[in-house]
């Protein structure tokens, strides 16, 4: 969300520092224009404001409480909380992030995932963070293994002869 405000505000102010003009002192584009954005705003451009976006009967249940009382927003949650959150939160600064209803992240960390079958060889009813984290590191070995027996001038040369 942060970078998508400065990026917004960079093009604005661009077209103006070209012209020779100063940047206007009132900011257009708003924490909370970028906010709606990520929400209900989000929800339209994806056609599933009638599920998501907002929180209403009825509706699936997404909610993510952030710790406001975290180094990068004790202050500025106090006078702005949603500027806090769009300027200055991470992921350090979410505490609890609830799915459709489903709690996913408690106390900082990733909750434990129920599965139905084995997925990815890992034989368990419920698949905890470690196990996902694990699965990664041995998948990226492999990967690595495998471009390590790649010739890379063979390659290139195959891909050249392509066009």
């Amino acid at each position: 969300m942060r970078l998508g405000l400065q990026s917004a505000r960079a093009i604005r102010n661009e077209a103006l520092i070209q012209k020779g003009e100063t940047p206007i002192v009132k900011i257009s584009g708003s924490v909370r224009d970028v906010f709606r954005l990520a929400t209900i705003q989000g929800a339209k451009a994806v056609r599933m404001h009638d599920q998501i976006g907002n929180l209403v009967e009825g509706k699936r249940a997404d909610i993510v409480v952030f710790d406001a009382l975290g180094p990068g927003m004790v202050c500025a949650a106090e006078h702005d909380p949603i500027a806090a959150i769009v300027l200055h939160a991470s992921i350090a600064d979410i505490e609890t992030v609830i799915v459709d209803g489903v709690i996913r992240k408690r106390g900082g960390k990733l909750a434990k995932v129920e599965v139905e079958e084995s997925i990815a060889g890992v034989n368990k009813k419920e698949v905890v963070w470690t196990d996902v984290a694990e699965q990664l590191v041995r998948s990226r070995r492999e990967i690595q293994e495998r471009i390590e027996k790649i010739d890379l001038d063979k390659a290139l040369e195959a891909f050249l002869k392509m066009f």
